[in-house]
């Protein structure tokens, strides 16, 4: 049976995704990666609270700095 182009790409796919799940050079930096991830995610979560109670605050004092910038 000749061999089509699906079937290479297939064979060649499939070697591939078996020397990538073989290797385990990669922990690591995976573990730190998700460690930061979660971190950001983290950080993005609390600026996202706070920003949302002290919006009112920062509206205030750019009204206030126009003010102070336009001279009255």
């Amino acid at each position: 049976m000749a061999c089509t182009p699906f079937m290479r790409a297939y064979h060649s796919l499939a070697s591939t995704m078996a020397r990538l799940g073989a290797d385990r050079r990669g922990g690591v930096s995976l573990e730190y990666g998700l460690i930061i991830s979660f971190v950001i995610v983290g950080f993005l979560g609390g600026l996202t609270l706070f920003g949302g109670s002290n919006g009112g605050a920062w509206d205030t004092m750019t009204g206030k700095l126009i003010a102070v910038i336009k001279g009255n």
